[in-house]
Protein backbone atom coordinates (compact mmCIF):
# COMPACT_ATOMS: atom_id res chain seq x y z
CA UNK A 1 0.00 0.00 0.00
CA UNK A 2 2.92 2.32 0.72
CA UNK A 3 4.23 2.09 -2.84
CA UNK A 4 0.80 2.88 -4.26
CA UNK A 5 0.40 5.96 -2.06
CA UNK A 6 3.94 7.17 -2.68
CA UNK A 7 3.50 6.65 -6.42
CA UNK A 8 0.22 8.56 -6.44
CA UNK A 9 1.87 11.43 -4.57
CA UNK A 10 4.79 11.53 -7.02
CA UNK A 11 2.42 11.43 -9.98
CA UNK A 12 0.37 14.36 -8.65
CA UNK A 13 3.50 16.32 -7.74
CA UNK A 14 4.86 15.69 -11.23
CA UNK A 15 1.67 16.99 -12.82
CA UNK A 16 1.87 20.12 -10.68
CA UNK A 17 5.54 20.63 -11.54
CA UNK A 18 4.76 20.16 -15.24
CA UNK A 19 1.94 22.70 -15.06
CA UNK A 20 4.12 25.21 -13.19
CA UNK A 21 6.88 24.77 -15.76
CA UNK A 22 4.36 25.33 -18.54
CA UNK A 23 3.00 28.42 -16.80
CA UNK A 24 6.45 29.97 -16.27
CA UNK A 25 7.87 28.82 -19.59
CA UNK A 26 10.56 26.75 -17.83
CA UNK A 27 11.09 23.77 -20.14
CA UNK A 28 13.51 22.05 -17.74
CA UNK A 29 10.99 22.19 -14.90
CA UNK A 30 8.30 20.93 -17.25
CA UNK A 31 10.49 17.99 -18.33
CA UNK A 32 11.32 17.16 -14.70
CA UNK A 33 7.61 17.21 -13.92
CA UNK A 34 6.81 14.81 -16.75
CA UNK A 35 9.60 12.49 -15.59
CA UNK A 36 8.40 12.64 -11.99
CA UNK A 37 4.84 11.90 -13.12
CA UNK A 38 6.04 8.87 -15.11
CA UNK A 39 8.08 7.61 -12.16
CA UNK A 40 5.05 7.97 -9.92
CA UNK A 41 2.91 6.00 -12.33
CA UNK A 42 5.48 3.19 -12.44
CA UNK A 43 5.78 3.13 -8.64
CA UNK A 44 2.01 3.11 -8.22
CA UNK A 45 1.63 0.23 -10.69
CA UNK A 46 4.43 -1.67 -8.91
CA UNK A 47 2.60 -1.21 -5.61
CA UNK A 48 -0.64 -2.48 -7.10
CA UNK A 49 1.12 -5.56 -8.47
CA UNK A 50 2.70 -6.30 -5.08
CA UNK A 51 -0.64 -5.97 -3.33
CA UNK A 52 -2.28 -8.34 -5.81
CA UNK A 53 0.51 -10.89 -5.36
CA UNK A 54 0.18 -10.68 -1.58
CA UNK A 55 -3.58 -11.17 -1.78
CA UNK A 56 -3.17 -14.14 -4.11
CA UNK A 57 -0.58 -15.68 -1.77
CA UNK A 58 -3.04 -15.44 1.12
CA UNK A 59 -5.95 -16.88 -0.89
CA UNK A 60 -4.00 -19.60 -2.74
CA UNK A 61 -0.77 -20.38 -0.86
CA UNK A 62 -0.19 -23.77 -2.50
CA UNK A 63 -0.67 -22.32 -5.97
CA UNK A 64 1.92 -19.65 -5.27
CA UNK A 65 4.38 -22.21 -3.91
CA UNK A 66 3.82 -24.35 -7.01
CA UNK A 67 4.35 -21.36 -9.29
CA UNK A 68 7.58 -20.41 -7.54
CA UNK A 69 8.79 -24.01 -7.69
CA UNK A 70 8.06 -24.19 -11.42
CA UNK A 71 9.86 -20.90 -12.05
CA UNK A 72 12.87 -22.08 -10.03
CA UNK A 73 12.94 -25.36 -11.95
CA UNK A 74 12.87 -23.56 -15.30
CA UNK A 75 15.58 -21.15 -14.18
CA UNK A 76 17.69 -24.11 -13.08
CA UNK A 77 17.23 -25.77 -16.47
CA UNK A 78 18.28 -22.61 -18.30
CA UNK A 79 21.34 -22.11 -16.09
CA UNK A 80 22.38 -25.77 -16.42
CA UNK A 81 22.58 -25.50 -20.21
CA UNK A 82 25.16 -22.74 -20.08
Amino acid sequence: MYDQAQGAFQRIAGKAQDALGDLTGDKDMQAEGKLREAQGTVQQTYGQALDEIREMAVRHPLGVVGGVAAAAFLLGMVCARR
